[in-house]
């Protein structure tokens, strides 16, 4: 099974750069960093990376391996989002306006097995036919809503992607990918 998701954001307020504790940053009443903000009602809080300020490059795009690292830097709880529910995924299309985005889902340790970097193995998707033994691993959502999965960590300026960044105080468990 794969999974997809879209998502938009610069109309909506969101910060674009890393401002947990690691980065000097504050942590506001819900306890997440200072720039995370609720979306459409949702329980976490969320961070969207895509534009100048971000700490995986001036464009606020970067590898899937680069986007996870600068969300795990905001601080303990903080890691790229994963969309568990229809109105998650519904919330993510509506701010990120049609761009590509990195999420929190891979398949990097078993091929075929998706799993979340957090450890579990729920997670809400929109996929099409899956391609069989690919080599492309980490999540992404776009705008056509299909199976869509690619590289993690090629340099290749096509791979860099923005992202999405969720506060909700799970920690990220690094066996899971």
């Amino acid at each position: 099974m794969r999974c997809l998701i879209v998502v938009a954001v610069a109309a909506c307020g969101f910060h674009a750069s890393g401002a947990g504790p690691e980065a000097g940053g504050s942590i506001d009443a819900a306890g997440c960093p200072a720039g995370y903000m609720q979306l459409a009602g949702l329980p976490s809080r969320y961070r969207v990376s895509g534009g100048p300020g971000t700490t995986s490059d001036p464009q606020g795009r970067g590898t899937w391996v680069s986007a996870e690292a600068d969300c795990r830097r905001d601080g303990v709880g903080t890691h790229l989002a994963i969309a568990e529910t229809q109105a998650e995924h519904d919330a993510f299309v509506d701010v990120v306006s049609g761009a590509s985005r990195w999420l929190g889902v891979t398949d990097r340790t078993v091929e075929g097995t998706w799993r979340t970097i957090t450890g579990g193995t729920t997670f809400f998707a929109l996929w099409g036919p899956p391609p069989e033994n690919d080599s492309y691993d980490c999540m992404i959502l776009t705008r056509v809503p299909s199976h869509e999965d690619t590289r993690c960590d090629d340099p290749d300026p096509q791979w860099s992607k923005g992202y999405i960044c969720e506060c909700d105080g799970v920690a990220v468990d690094l066996t899971a990918f």
